[in-house]
């Protein structure tokens, strides 16, 4: 690839492809943070057809914007109840909502114990500056060599809101 863009976990991948990570530390990456996901409290997600804006302006206590994939295409996270109550009022309202078949609110607050942890997995881990270019799915924009190879970035994927529009 001559660049490369990754969803979620997938700047995991976009890292590994970039030389990044090394193809083994990924793989235990991925079994580590599997592992780690199953413990964490039980969300959702919540696809909504709303702009970021006007999911902002809506949102309640305990529910996040966890991805903006386009103008109104967004995703919402947080416990399990807030979703179910979100999902129910905006299609009484008759916007376009899809509960999504994720059982934790990841790229939200609630996955901040993940990164406790995670962060002293990430630590033996050696990170590489980029040999092929990728756009960061938390900026929207070309990663910079000292944001690839800072582990807190990795990091702020969990808890931070994914902004693929900004990247596509």
């Amino acid at each position: 690839p001559t660049a490369l863009l990754g969803y979620s976990l997938g700047e995991y991948t976009a890292a590994t492809l970039a030389g990044v990570l090394k193809l083994e530390d990924a793989l235990n990456l991925a079994i580590e943070a599997r592992t780690l996901f199953s413990k964490m409290e039980a969300g959702g997600l919540l696809a909504v057809g709303l702009s970021s804006d006007e999911i902002r302006s809506e949102l309640g206590t305990g529910a996040y914007l966890a991805m903006v994939n386009g103008p109104r295409q967004c995703v919402v996270g947080g416990p399990s109840q807030v979703i179910t109550d979100l999902h129910q009022r905006w299609k009484q309202r008759g916007i376009s909502v899809q509960r999504q078949p994720a059982t934790r609110a990841f790229h939200t607050p609630m996955m901040e114990p993940f990164v406790v942890v995670f962060r002293q997995i990430l630590a033996g881990i050696e990170l590489s500056t980029p040999t092929v270019p990728y756009i960061s799915c938390m900026t929207g924009d070309w990663i910079s060599d000292n944001e690839a190879t800072d582990p807190e970035h990795y990091l702020a994927i969990a808890t931070n809101t994914v902004q693929l529009e900004k990247g596509l």
